[in-house]
């Protein structure tokens, strides 16, 4: 069984795998990141330790002016770090199978997986995806 947490960024749906997250934070303070690339939105305190967190909607390429709410602290073998998001659905628990990685029929080189979820169409994060733009923006 894979579980998947669905979240919003902007007017898309996207999903991570839930053994790729940590833990999720709400209403929490970001604080100014000096001399930090523009994806970063800002930094949290977080169990003792200071995590950036990630403008999703930018390193998307999605316009959006919202502040998001949300943050989501992802397992330690990605970060330490966190996206920011605008709203979290219920988790999906899907059969093993249900959840291929299909980068050759996908387009968006952010998108693992495209997974049709009752009259919504969810797109599977490529997580890879997000740290190579975070290597990227920082190497820059």
């Amino acid at each position: 069984m894979t579980q998947l947490l669905p979240f919003e960024v902007g007017n898309e749906i996207y999903a991570l795998e839930l053994i790729d997250i940590q833990e999720i934070v709400e209403s929490r303070t970001q604080h100014p990141f000096p001399a930090a690339p523009e994806i970063v939105s800002g930094a949290i305190a977080f169990h003792g330790r200071i995590v950036p967190v990630v403008n999703l909607p930018l390193v998307l390429g999605l316009a959006t002016n919202q502040l998001c709410p949300r943050v989501m602290v992802l397992a330690n073998h990605y970060g330490p770090f966190a996206l920011a998001v605008n709203r979290l659905r219920p988790l999906i628990s899907l059969e093993k199978g249900f959840v291929k990685d299909d980068g050759s029929a996908i387009k968006e080189p952010s998108v693992r997986s495209v997974i049709p979820w009752g009259d919504h169409i969810i797109s599977l994060l490529d997580i890879n995806y997000v740290v190579a733009a975070i290597e990227t923006a920082c190497i820059s």
